[in-house]
């Protein structure tokens, strides 16, 4: 028996592209087929939510899995409805960084019928797909003369713990939040998947 011609993958890959939401405004929309289960930059278990472009291209958009009324929301929606993620506003929290609102738009009757009936896409993804996030610097120039990455590009977890060293011992940041605070008034970043490269740009060459 050949497993790989007669069996069925309980975790099918899928081609997919992350987006961000930087700016009050930002907004994407697509055709809801299914969701995957991951972890963000920092580790912390997410849905991913995959909307169908025109072109068939597929987007992802994450929220993290303590973000329950979110999801809540999403459990609402059924594969091959039509549906908008859009960054509406900031709610100051009391904290360094203020929370941000994506509102969930839909429409139960915009169905793409292409979709009508199929179970849609669930599976699941062991890490980021770091192809999605586009790099500000190269890997030739995060560091002077590449010493610090070897010559090879960091993974998204070993980023966030080179940027944790040099918070530490250069900045004097003790803790998450201080190291969140240190980074942003040196850099002029918040510490975010899409980020890490400028980020790592600017403490690299301290």
């Amino acid at each position: 028996m050949d497993i790989f011609s007669e069996g069925k993958s309980l975790n099918p890959s899928v081609d997919f592209k992350w987006v961000s939401f930087k700016a009050v405004g930002d907004k994407y929309q697509g055709v809801y087929i299914g969701t995957v289960k991951n972890n963000d930059g920092y580790g912390n278990p997410q849905t991913t939510y995959l909307i169908e472009q025109p072109d068939k291209s597929v987007l992802g958009v994450g929220m993290k899995d303590s973000k329950e009324r979110f999801h809540e929301l999403m459990d609402g929606v059924k594969i091959g409805q039509h549906v908008g993620f859009i960054f509406s506003k900031e709610v100051e929290t009391g904290k360094p960084n203020k929370a941000k609102i994506i509102e969930i738009i839909t429409n139960p009757s915009a169905v793409d019928t292409s979709w009508v009936g199929k179970k849609g896409i669930n599976t699941t993804i062991a890490d980021e797909n770091e192809e999605t996030i586009e790099p500000v610097f190269t890997k030739d120039n995060i560091f002077p003369d590449n010493a610090e990455t070897g010559g090879s590009f960091l993974s998204v977890p070993d980023k966030i713990k080179k940027i944790t060293e040099i918070a530490t011992q250069k900045l004097g940041a003790t803790g998450p939040e201080d190291i969140r605070i240190k980074v942003k008034e040196i850099t002029g970043l918040d510490i975010s998947p899409a980020n890490l490269d400028g980020i790592l740009g600017v403490l690299g060459v301290m």
